[in-house]
């Protein structure tokens, strides 16, 4: 039998349980406390009162004291009598008002009845159990079970969210063992009940702020419906064994505490879960788990505390639910929305509906994170509070159901697949591209589950968007769950062991050839996957024909980049090459694309008209003075905006960090924001955009733009003729503005038929600026600067040279050539006065002669230079222009004319000067 031992206190008496205080308090006053432990019968019939609280890994000695206090002041201010059974609400906080009393009559211990009620508070003001008075009472000491068997009043749910339930025949209490202080009972309840009283399902919250961040706006919350209430029958009554701890109605300190079990092994609930063609999914929970099984139950998770209707609370589901389709999809594979795009998808077998059982479980986890933590996701600032960079993106202040999926035995394990919204992969699948020799169909490789761990997943199919004041609209819930929920599911999915590499699902078993399985975008990144370990072999950003080809991949991406590019809201933003691969220091050139050797590497070159640029990511950063910044983007979003925001960047921690601190990317984002901010400026003498900033302006500000782009690229190599103007480039200057990719031209390759596979047809859609200017000089006014050195001087002032669609569409600039000298004689003026410096001024020009290009630097207009001379009285430069004869030779072809003094001869007899003659 269950005997209550001496504590600290003389007045209290503890018997054992784990994780529960389960005490017995002898009144301190009246007779003396006994010194030896007391039984569960005589206790019972004695003159205390019983306590139960849930309180993992707290020692009840150091608490006895106050408990006894808090017990003796409870039962002064309750009606019943000195016998009484409490539940104490909060064992770190140990007062009168914390204790929840059932009196209990036990003056005739075959005859005990309930003589003062117990409101068991399940949610406050809102949702109560109530074991009434006149309730008979029995005790199996030998089991330590009390019986509470109503009478004429009804053991019943009271308050505003009390459901329409069944009558209950009795309730017990266990005195021990790991129930120890629940009441537990059985019960129906109303469908349509769960649903509007109970509201069973899910919940996510996040705490607004005025724009200046003085205040906050009401907390907002969501709540996600777990199951239809009237479908199939909201009259229906579904059965519940339930389980009570008043001491701990939400398990916050311990599992398994309180709960609504489903009893029924029929029941069948029609869930807010969606396929990816929007069928219902509907889920049969587990009544009667068998080995590795979780029973399926309802757990309490309290809510918003700004709710209209304080306090917001719902029941969301715990363990194991069978998952089901409707005719004629049942029993057949499928793949269930992971959140509100197509593009992310579980994949999982339906269970037959006459027989459920080979199906697989969507597993449910209670008292998970439902508190967006960053939402909206704060703008950049170096000002602001200082903030981890790696932080959850959500917290446990408030609490919600997770959910992964589980296979049915002999099941295979679910596979996750993650793709841009706005980027996904097609290829050889099993439905379109065997009806079409010209058609891809979509394809999903991905990940396999490999451990059980939980992740957030909300059930959108019948969430009441805009129920109340302070519900998500339809932005802040797209929002929560792209930069909240679906960044969690991603980080806890890609978490070492948790998943492993696999072949898409819907690939075609004999698709690809030599085992790879070629894969694009509809914007035509292309990238080759290993059918057997299912990971990616290469990533083709783009190539150039015209170039070589010239061809930019990641080969052999790592890891970490193949969990970003497999990412439904893809921003990566990339400051360092950790998880990029090696840079090979060449561009690689070729047919086809670079062969696989083994490593990591990023062929990060590309030219276009011998215009060349590498994306040199991590190479040369300086604080707040960095370059070659790589983004790719694949999400919905104005560029401009998404820069400003690090928490909704892609694996920040893995890509964005320039150097050790990781609270630099704080000063990343603000660098990115001023960088294209300056770019947007760009204004002309009109004060209308800058027509060479025009196509970047509407990249940046394009919310459903997808593509590359490489902010200040270093600028490696030009034109043959314009070469050596790398080498009086300032080379903290020597960068494009931008570079990017945004579409590549796809096909089929059949000419090996068996092995099909899918190739890049043509060159890329590339852009690129390359926008140098001297900080000194006005192209509103285009005039000569003071020279550097004497007498020969040249100065690049101007280099502006804007690609589209792998084209040049502008090529623009000024230069000038100072020449102080000629002959070894020096030049006294110039014919225009205004010309101080004695300077030709070049300006730029872009040919085009039978099909081929040139770029040219040519003078502008005739110049005329007077000598200090005996022979030369001025030389007229008709035309200058510029060439390169090596890297940092430079040579000027001149054009024009001299001018000679007329020269007399002397007669030798007079000495004097006789007529002129002419050399």
């Amino acid at each position: 039998m269950l005997e209550f031992n001496p504590t600290s206190s003389p007045n209290l008496f503890a018997a054992p349980a784990s994780g529960v205080w389960v005490a017995y308090c002898w009144p301190p006053t009246g007779p003396a406390p006994p010194k030896q432990a007391i039984p569960l019968d005589q206790a019972m019939s004695g003159p205390g009162a019983f306590l139960f609280s849930t309180a993992p890994n707290l020692d009840i000695n150091a608490a006895a004291a106050d408990i006894v206090t808090a017990v003796t002041g409870a039962l002064n201010n309750y009606s019943g009598g000195a016998m009484a059974i409490g539940w104490l609400t909060d064992p770190t906080q140990i007062i009168a008002a914390n204790v929840n009393l059932l009196g209990i009559s036990n003056a005739v211990p075959s005859k005990m009845y309930v003589n003062a009620q117990l409101s068991a508070q399940l949610v406050p003001n809102n949702l109560y159990f109530n074991i009434p008075s006149g309730c008979a009472v029995s005790l199996a000491a030998a089991t330590g079970i009390m019986t509470f068997t109503p009478t004429t009043n009804s053991l019943s749910f009271s308050s505003s969210g009390a459901p329409q339930s069944a009558q209950i025949a009795f309730a017990t209490l266990a005195f021990s063992g790991p129930t120890a202080g629940t009441i537990q009972f059985t019960t129906a309840i109303k469908r349509s009940e769960l649903y509007t009283n109970l509201r069973w399902g899910f919940q996510l919250l996040f705490q607004p702020v005025y724009q200046n961040g003085a205040a906050t706006k009401p907390m907002h919350s969501q709540w996600y419906p777990l199951a239809d209430g009237s479908a199939p029958n909201g009259a229906d009554m579904l059965g519940f064994a339930v389980s009570i701890d008043t001491s701990d109605p939400t398990n916050a300190r311990m599992a398994d505490r309180t709960y609504f079990a489903f009893t029924d092994p029929a029941a069948v609930l029609v869930s807010g879960f969606r396929t990816g063609f929007n069928d219902i999914i509907n889920l049969q929970p587990i009544s009667q788990p068998q080995s590795g099984e979780q029973a399926a139950r309802l757990v309490l998770a309290l809510g918003n505390r700004d709710a209209p209707s304080k306090p917001d609370y719902n029941f969301g589901p715990e363990g194991d639910f069978i998952m089901m389709l409707a005719a004629p999809k049942d029993g057949t594979s499928s793949h269930m929305l992971c959140g509100l795009t197509p593009t992310e998808t579980l994949s999982f077998t339906a269970g037959p509906t006459a027989n459920p059982q080979p199906g697989d479980r969507l597993r449910f986890t209670a008292n998970c994170k439902a508190f967006a933590t960053s939402f909206p996701p704060p703008q950049s600032s170096s000002l602001g509070i200082p903030v981890d960079p790696n932080a959850p993106k959500m917290n446990d202040s408030y609490r919600t159901a997770w959910a992964t999926v589980i296979p049915a035995p002999q099941g295979s394990a679910s596979q996750y697949s993650a793709q841009p919204k706005g980027s996904p992969l097609f290829g050889f699948d099993k439905v379109v591209a065997p009806s079409s020799t010209s058609l891809l169909g979509f394809v999903d490789p991905g990940y396999a589950l490999a451990r059980p761990d939980p992740f957030p997943m909300m059930p959108y199919g019948l969430a009441p968007i805009g129920e109340h004041g302070v519900s998500f609209n339809e932005t802040e819930t797209a929002g929560i769950e792209q930069f909240a929920a679906a960044a969690t599911r991603r980080t806890l999915i890609g978490a070492p062991g948790v998943s492993q590499p696999r072949r898409g699902l819907r690939m075609s078993e004999d698709a690809g050839d030599d085992n790879a399985d070629w894969v694009t975008t509809p914007s035509g990144l292309l990238a080759k996957l290993d059918q057997t370990a299912g990971h990616w072999d290469s990533v083709l950003l783009g190539v150039n024909n015209a170039a070589g080809p010239m061809w930019m991949v990641f080969d052999k991406p790592p890891p970490k980049l193949q969990q970003a590019l497999q990412t439904s809201n893809l921003f990566l933003v990339a400051a360092n090459a950790a998880n990029l691969g090696d840079f090979p220091g060449t561009p690689f050139q070729g047919v086809q694309p670079p062969p696989p050797t083994g490593t990591a590497t990023f062929y990060n070159t590309m030219s276009i008209q011998d215009w060349k640029i590498a994306a040199n990511v991590g190479k040369s950063n300086v604080y707040n003075d960095y370059n070659n910044i790589l983004i790719i983007k694949g999400c919905k979003g104005k560029l401009v905006d998404l820069v400003a925001k690090p928490d909704i960047w892609t694996q920040r921690e893995d890509f964005s960090v320039p150097g050790n601190d990781p609270t630099e990317t704080v000063i990343l984002a603000q660098w990115m924001t001023n960088y294209i901010q300056d770019a947007l400026n760009q204004k002309n003498a009109d004060g209308e955009v800058n027509p060479y900033f025009a196509n970047f302006d509407n990249i940046v500000n394009d919310q459903n733009w997808t593509g590359i782009l490489v902010l200040k690229a270093s600028l490696i190599g030009l034109p043959p003729n314009l070469s050596g103007l790398l080498s009086v480039i300032d080379p903290s200057q020597c960068f494009a503005h931008h570079f990017g990719i945004t579409i590549s031209p796809v096909g089929i390759d059949r000419t090996q038929p068996a092995n099909p596979k899918v190739t890049i047809t043509n060159s890329s859609s590339i852009f690129q600026l390359v926008y140098y200017v001297d900080p000194a000089f006005d192209q509103n006014n285009p005039v000569p600067l003071p020279p550097t050195n004497s007498p020969y001087d040249f100065k690049l002032l101007t280099l502006e040279a804007l690609f589209e669609n792998t084209a040049v569409k502008s090529f623009d600039s000024y230069a000038q050539l100072t020449l102080g000298a000629f002959f070894g004689d020096s030049v006294s003026h110039m014919g225009d006065s205004t010309n101080i410096y004695n300077t030709i001024m070049l300006k730029g020009a872009y040919q085009q002669n039978g099909g081929v290009g040139t770029f040219m630097l040519d003078s502008v207009d005739d110049n005329l230079f007077f000598l200090n001379s005996g022979a030369i009285n001025k030389v007229e430069i008709t035309k200058a222009q510029f060439n390169t004869v090596g890297p940092t030779s430079l040579t000027f072809d001149l054009w024009g004319f001299i001018d000679y003094k007329l020269l007399f001869s002397v007669d030798a007899d007079t000495g004097e000067q006789d007529v002129p003659f002419d050399l």
